[in-house]
């Protein structure tokens, strides 16, 4: 049976290299993803420190170590590139995934703490010495309790998927619910869509797999008529980008 590995998940920002790199080390890493800042980083300095620690250390080489850029200051963007790493270590690969929420900042404490209740990972935060505004080389660790947010299906992010290309050709932004049905049975090929299925039949189906379930996440907006039209809230556009990237939808 295979051993999962210890995948540590560290954003780098302004902070003591020990808070940065302390954690892995003791925890004994197997692999490493450090999230960067976009653009010019502001942080190079210490992440080159933190980079030559850790692969000094654990004896990491390149393959241990992975650095993904993202926006620092972009809730969406941080949360997808959790998701990204997610996606590959513990659906595909079954490893654990540990994040640490101490460093990088207040809105990379945020994502990463969301994503660890998204995705199943395990958040952490390492304690600071402010006397000595540093970490000792055994830091004190404090854990969380697990909880998990429940995700949308990956059929109806598929429907969110298709009704936003659709509602990207509409100056109002709204799609009707019969082209909501021609794109189930038609982009999405659900086996129970078909054509010889009664228009109510084909409504119902609709509304009780789909449109209910998603107005009720505050996922979309629906009109209440039969004849209503169905819109993207700006929730339905974060999960969207979010667990389409999780998903792999496109």
């Amino acid at each position: 049976m295979k051993t999962p590995l210890r995948v540590h998940v560290i954003p780098v920002g302004d902070d003591p290299v020990g808070r940065i790199v302390n954690p892995a080390i003791t925890g004994r890493a197997d692999k490493v993803y450090f999230l960067r800042f976009q653009g010019h980083d502001l942080f190079q300095d210490v992440y080159d420190a933190a980079r030559d620690l850790l692969a000094k250390k654990l004896s990491l080489g390149n393959d241990g170590i992975k650095d993904l850029t993202c926006d620092f200051y972009d809730v969406t963007s941080l949360v997808k590139v959790h998701a990204r790493i997610c996606k590959d270590e513990i659906t595909r690969y079954e490893n654990h995934v540990l994040i640490n929420v101490s460093t990088g900042g207040k809105l990379n404490s945020i994502a990463g703490m969301l994503s660890a209740m998204l995705f199943g990972a395990e958040p952490y935060f390492c304690k600071m010495d402010f006397e000595q505004h540093d970490v000792p080389p055994v830091p004190d660790i404090l854990g969380f309790p697990r909880y998990a947010i429940p995700r949308p299906a990956m059929e109806q992010v598929r429907f969110l998927f298709h009704l936003n290309e659709e509602a990207g050709r509409r100056k109002s932004g709204k799609v009707a619910k019969g082209d909501c049905i021609e794109f189930l049975e038609i982009r999405m090929r659900d086996p129970d869509f078909l054509p010889e299925f009664k228009a109510t039949t084909l409504y119902n189906r609709l509304k009780f797999r789909f449109l209910d379930k998603l107005e009720r996440e505050g996922l979309i907006a629906v009109e209440p008529a039969k004849r209503g039209s169905v819109s993207i809230t700006p929730e339905g556009h974060f999960a969207l980008d979010v667990f389409s990237v999780f998903y792999d939808v496109h």
